[in-house]
């Protein structure tokens, strides 16, 4: 029962993976928000056919119908959110699927422009928005969102480009809601079933198995590539790491965020280092070497040489290589490749 739930808030919103609202319980009061509070089957056919002989959920009027989630939401780096969802038809506005009604958590929500949204500590994660047709169809929607590797799946086929947008956490919020959103608005028509939602980011392939799992002929799964994540360790052993501030020392004894670098093609052989906070790595003609830079240009390209066994060398745009001191110092001043110039590239 719903109040059997709610009582148990804090233990359900802190467990990962917690499958929440399946719908796979009763409602046993009838507050006066909620104008059909009995769960109902759901037959899920889409354009490709059944997914589920029966799926759980809500009917939704449009206009006051909304389940308010208990305890609090977020707070996490990553997070999952899927369900199937069967527009009656447009309502001029957005209709939420999950929503807080603040800039905080995410807008999951559907409509004929705008986007989702993911508030996060470093600012707002923008993936595309679901369309709110066709109406009377089953279709399955998830947000997967982690820390660079963000992306939109419609029947299991990502919707849009991953957003690279990094962060540390999502933004909690204790007003959560199913069928409503924004400033207690953006009310969803048609129904909601099967919703789930995950604190870690479930992968798109198993998304994708899970939606198509009573297809013999599945559609093919068109999954882009996350990013590669590579750290760099020293002759000294000791890793690279890029300092919020733009600074850049080879001084660190782990591999956590400040010590990843996005490897980024920058085309004739040359690449281009992206730090955790989203900089390029850039080598002054002074030898200075910054991690400051929002473009891929000249000073922000590096020829990767292999130096040995697993050891490359990185030569600047003005023809030096970088060169990490015992102190931690990093250099762009040497023409030679020896020691200090070598670094053993991680992931």
């Amino acid at each position: 029962p719903t109040h059997h739930l709610f009582s148990k808030k804090r233990h359900f919103s802190k467990k990962i993976g917690y499958i929440l609202a399946k719908f796979y319980f009763s409602f046993t009061f009838n507050p006066p928000h909620m104008s059909t509070p009995t769960q109902q089957g759901f037959s899920a056919h889409s354009r490709h056919g059944a997914h589920h002989q029966l799926v759980f959920g809500h009917q939704f009027n449009g206009s006051s119908d909304y389940l308010p989630l208990p305890g609090g939401w977020g707070g996490t780096p990553e997070l999952t959110v899927e369900a199937w969802i069967n527009t009656s038809g447009p309502t001029g506005d957005f209709q939420a699927i999950v929503s807080s009604n603040g800039p905080e958590f995410i807008h999951f929500q559907a409509y004929s422009a705008g986007n989702i949204t993911i508030y996060t500590n470093t600012g707002p994660l923008i993936l595309p928005v679901i369309p709110d047709t066709p109406a009377n169809v089953w279709r399955h929607v998830a947000v997967v969102a982690r820390p660079g590797a963000s992306r939109l799946l419609i029947d299991g086929e990502q919707i849009g480009e991953t957003n690279r947008h990094l962060y540390h956490h999502i933004l909690p919020s204790r007003n959560v809601s199913i069928g409503r959103g924004w400033q207690d608005g953006r009310y969803f028509n048609g129904s909601i079933a099967g919703l789930r939602i995950w604190q870690h980011s479930r992968p798109h392939a198993l998304l994708h198995q899970e939606v198509f799992q009573y297809h013999e002929q599945k559609p093919p799964l068109n999954e882009q590539p996350d990013p590669t994540h590579e750290g760099f360790k020293s002759y000294h052993n000791k890793y690279l790491s890029a300092h919020p501030d733009g600074t850049v020392y080879a001084d660190k004894d782990w591999f956590r965020g400040w010590e990843k670098f996005e490897v980024v093609d920058a085309g004739n052989g040359q690449v281009g280092l992206k730090s955790y906070h989203g900089k390029y790595l850039s080598a002054q003609p002074d030898g200075r070497v910054e991690c400051n830079r929002d473009w891929l240009r000249g000073w922000e390209k590096f020829r990767m040489v292999i130096a040995g066994p697993n050891q490359v060398g990185f030569k600047s745009y003005h023809g030096k290589y970088l060169s990490a001191q015992p102190d931690g110092r990093l250099e762009g001043n040497r023409d030679w490749l020896r020691g200090w110039e070598k670094f053993s590239p991680e992931s």
